[in-house]
């Protein structure tokens, strides 16, 4: 009797382990995947998740964590290869302060195709920052699935990383760009550049408007190379919903806005012959891109159009900006992704010389960026050499509902909001 007692529990042991197996097995097996992809700053990559080794899974959950200093996260696209349909949650995570971002999918199936199926799962998109030069940013995941028959309990799962590696932009053309005044030395400010006509990056050719001398109006202010700005002038103002948008792009409008208000010229508001196809003399800024554009500061394109309300790159900020002054001969500049053959180089490397610009902390200008309007203040209040604000009254604390303190150009954008004595 006994023998027989050991020998029906050594039965039920042996069938509990059997019954253990499919769940070890399994969890040893699957693994999640992240592929590699290539691309360049400003790019859009998408990258594949995919399953291998499956035995049998009825859901699952990946995270992928990333550098979102240098990644932008744009969307989840579900892939079909393992499930015939899949219930899908995506949810995000942001830490500033370690420069990480994260995407979690949670799925669970609905129909199976194959116990071992394997294939895609999903397609994740990413935006590369522009700046990001040569770099292999890290896409590192964490898994875990469960079983049909135990989809309660989850285990993890097997991970393999991945990366989007960063390929070096194509070098700059060097005369390709709608404000490029012409080759040789002195283009921005007259001096002995050749003009003719020019094209954009994407091969549009560009309004050939001459620039043989220095501005009209503007030469003797700028041969003497004194400040031809009214430095204490107020010269920014906020929206009607009381905001002023600090981090979005600037316009070729308010840029021009902006120059207009500060220039010393008594005779800026006198008609002139607008020479703009896309400017009916009705707009808020009508005045002052046909006065700029009279004197050379401002250019358009071959079809006669101005495009007011296209952004502005940092080059062509800087560039704009040096029109008004003389250009130092033979500055250099520190920025390791402008080479001298750049079409802004001259104009770039004279405003840094000048104390004007500073560039990331990676060593990079970042030159085809566009400029947001808080760092457009931030270059404008150096050319000017407006004086700090002694006292920040708590009126002006709050001029702007979407402003705060803690903004890095808090200061600078609130002194360029009042008029100084």
């Amino acid at each position: 009797m006994k023998k027989l007692i050991k020998t029906f529990c050594l039965i039920i042991i042996v069938m509990m382990v059997i019954s253990m197996l499919p769940m070890v097995v399994l969890a040893a097996s699957p693994t999640i995947t992240v592929g590699t992809v290539t691309g360049k700053a400003g790019d859009t990559v998408s990258v594949p998740v995919e399953l291998s080794g499956n035995t049998g899974i009825a859901g699952y959950e990946f995270d992928v964590s990333y550098d979102n200093t240098k990644l932008t996260y744009l969307g989840c696209a579900q892939q079909f290869d393992v499930f015939a349909e899949t219930v899908a949650f995506v949810s995000t995570k942001s830490d500033v302060a370690n420069k990480q971002g994260s995407v979690t999918v949670t799925a669970s199936n609905d129909g199976l195709k194959d116990s071992n199926v394997n294939g895609k799962l999903a397609v994740l998109s990413f935006k590369i920052a522009n700046g990001v030069t040569t770099d292999t940013i890290s896409l590192t995941v964490t898994a875990q699935a469960a079983s049909a028959n135990d989809i309660e309990n989850p285990f993890p799962l097997n991970g393999v990383n991945g990366a989007i590696n960063v390929t070096p932009a194509p070098p700059a053309p060097v005369t390709p760009h709608p404000d490029y005044s012409g080759t040789g030395t002195g283009g921005n400010n007259g001096g002995t550049g050749t003009n003719g006509a020019e094209t954009t990056a994407s091969g549009e050719e560009t309004k050939d408007i001459p620039d043989n001398s220095v501005p009209q109006a503007l030469g003797n202010i700028i041969t003497n190379n004194s400040n031809p700005f009214e430095t204490g002038k107020k010269y920014i103002s906020g929206y009607g919903d009381g905001s002023v948008k600090p981090d979005i792009a600037i316009t070729r409008a308010e840029v021009a806005m902006i120059f207009f208000r500060l220039v010393k010229d008594g005779s800026k508001n006198d008609i002139i012959v607008n020479p703009f196809s896309d400017i009916t003399g009705n707009e808020w800024y009508a005045q002052a891109v046909t006065y700029l554009a009279s004197k050379g500061i401002l250019r358009g394109y071959a079809d006669d159009t101005f495009r007011a309300n296209e952004p502005i790159t940092r080059a062509e900020f800087v560039v704009i900006a040096s029109r008004f002054y003389d250009i130092l001969d033979d500055a250099t500049i520190p920025f390791t992704d402008i080479s001298k053959d750049y079409w802004a180089y001259e104009s770039i490397a004279s405003a840094y010389a000048k104390g004007w610009l500073s560039g990331y902390p990676d060593n990079t200008f970042r030159p085809e960026a566009n400029i947001t309007r808080a760092e457009c203040v931030v270059i404008v209040n150096r050319i000017l050499g407006r004086p700090s604000l002694d006292k920040i009254p708590d009126s002006l604390r709050s001029l702007y509902n979407d402003l705060s303190a803690n903004h890095w150009a808090f200061e600078d954008i609130l002194n360029a909001s009042v008029d100084l004595q």
